[in-house]
């Protein structure tokens, strides 16, 4: 059923509903992003709602892709994100706002707008198909609005393209900006993906005015909003497969480990080392409490790349699997000259990831890869030859898990670093920990 109100009813605002809410964030001034993370800075904060999604009918679109649906396998549906920005003191007010989303499973944007006109695409009823009660709708769709006399036009990126799509509006000379905002896509998907999934992110600049001083503040979420929503039944060659759990999208732990130096074992050497490895995973893993039977494995000879499985108490997880990998490393090199010594790097990530044809799709599962392959963690390992583990967790992690002490994890023990690769266009900060290497009996076994 479509979850979208007729246009008779915009004047009726409802408020949102708390199950509707997808995130309360906060909006930090971002250059607190350079400093050592705990000097925050909040400036504001902003209501999201979940995103909302609807089966776009075959009459409402153009004959184009009304061939593309028949022969390729194609839904399209159109979805709502809304988000209201907090109010600001009489000294302070808003005059940049830019909204990215980025999704996976080879959804890609068709059209985009930021107030209630028609899609390129379409050429049927509009604006709205038949009003339903949904609340979530109704406080959706009366956020898209018409640029107003403080602002300029909205620009609109990211059309037909897979790397993030939204709009920045700009306030003009002088001007102000609204505080709610909308976003209507019509989203191209293969058939039979049972959720959309992805990230949204929020920047805004705030210029103070104080005695007759300008400044302009610019703020951000600290990190992305994730979210999976299931997406309504199409009913186009008949109802989609049900999806096994694992299938679906959910955030999950990423965590992703790499042997230093792998290629100067011979055959032999490289067979032992790799089935070294696989034991300190697993055991590091059943330390921390993970059944292994649900988790994913993506293996690279050299490495692993494993998602764990949803819903874990991170707070226990990620203290014990560091310490159930000390542990476990100390024992694989019991006995082992320098040679045969392996020393690993580790690194920790968290977000939206679904299990596709060939491996994984989701932003954590790329981000967590380029952080364990980066220079920062290899110089942390390669600098300190007494230590045989090095460790990363990203910004969030260590912000809602490290940074609270969880377990016997130590916050001053992480220092940050910034893992930048301009030809990739990622930029991550990382906390990166080298622990010494473990001697006989330095920790209880549990």
């Amino acid at each position: 059923m479509n979850d979208l109100p007729s246009a008779d009813l915009l004047e009726d605002e409802p408020e949102l509903d708390a199950r509707d809410v997808l995130s309360r964030p906060d909006l930090f001034l971002t250059e607190r992003f350079l400093g050592t993370g705990d000097q925050w800075s909040r400036q504001s904060g902003a209501v999201m709602a979940r995103p909302l999604a609807y089966v776009v009918p075959d009459e409402w679109l153009s004959p184009a892709l009304r061939g593309r649906r028949r022969s390729l396998g194609i839904d399209y549906y159109g979805v709502l994100f809304a988000f209201d920005l907090e109010g600001l003191p009489a000294e302070r007010r808003y005059t940049r706002v830019r909204f990215e989303v980025r999704l996976i499973d080879e959804a890609t944007p068709l059209s985009v707008r930021a107030d209630d006109g028609a899609w390129d695409e379409v050429t049927g009823p509009w604006p709205a198909p038949p009003a339903t009660d949904a609340r979530r709708g109704r406080w959706m769709w009366s956020r898209l609005r018409r640029s107003g006399p403080g602002e300029e036009e909205p620009e609109v990126f990211g059309i037909r393209r897979t790397d993030g799509f939204g709009y920045t509006v700009t306030a003009r000379q002088g001007g102000a900006l609204r505080r709610r905002y909308g976003l209507h896509a019509l989203v191209e998907l293969p058939v039979g993906i049972p959720d959309l999934a992805g990230s949204a992110s929020l920047t805004t600049e705030i210029t103070r005015t104080r005695r007759q001083r300008t400044n302009v503040l610019p703020t951000g979420l600290s990190t992305p909003e994730t979210f999976s929503e299931p997406l309504p039944v199409t009913g186009h060659d008949g109802p989609p497969p049900a999806p096994s759990p694992r299938a679906r999208a959910a955030v999950r732990l990423c965590v992703s480990a790499d042997i230093e130096k792998y290629s100067r074992f011979d055959d032999n050497e490289q067979e032992a080392a790799q089935k070294r490895l696989v034991r300190m995973l697993e055991g590091a893993r059943r330390r921390a409490g993970v059944a292994e039977a649900e988790v994913g494995r993506q293996p690279s000879g050299d490495g692993q790349f494993a998602i764990l499985p949803p819903g874990i108490d991170e707070t226990v997880v990620i203290p014990e699997l560091i310490r159930g990998l000390r542990i476990e490393l100390k024992d694989a090199n019991a006995g082992l000259d320098d040679h045969h010594r392996l020393r690993l790097r580790v690194a920790l990530c968290r977000g939206i990831i679904r299990e596709a044809a060939n491996g994984y799709v989701g932003a954590a599962s790329i981000a967590v890869n380029r952080v364990l392959d980066s220079r920062p963690l290899r110089d942390a390992l390669a600098g300190d030859r007494s230590a045989d583990i090095a460790f990363a967790v990203t910004d969030s992690l260590y912000r809602e898990v490290v940074a609270h002490g969880y377990e016997d994890l130590m916050p001053a023990d992480f220092h940050q670093a910034a893992v930048v690769i301009p030809e990739k266009q990622f930029s991550e900060t990382a906390w990166l920990f080298v622990p010494p290497a473990l001697r006989a009996a330095s920790l209880p076994v549990s």
